[in-house]
């Protein structure tokens, strides 16, 4: 059973988060800021789900309030939840 929320209030903490301690070790490059926060994301036991390809994306391929984080253990949802609410 999959776990998901949605990309909403969560996603900008994550956002800020990533931005602040991630990105400035980063090349400057959208892409790789996405690839980054994808594998970042991951570490925590969470992907993106996206529910439609023709939404507006941020630099780091999540359109909030329409995409969910997904995961495979409920553990590491309500860590997730703790962590970044």
């Amino acid at each position: 059973m999959t776990v998901r929320i949605l990309a909403d209030d969560i996603y900008y903490n994550t956002q800020i988060f990533f931005a602040r301690n991630i990105v400035p070790s980063l090349p400057n490059d959208d892409r790789a800021w996405k690839k980054k926060y994808s594998e970042w994301l991951k570490e925590q036991g969470a992907s993106i789900v996206t529910e439609s390809e023709t939404l507006i994306r941020t630099t780091l391929g999540v359109a909030p309030g329409y995409d969910f984080f997904e995961f495979e253990k409920d553990s590491d949802a309500t860590i997730f939840v703790l962590r970044w609410s």
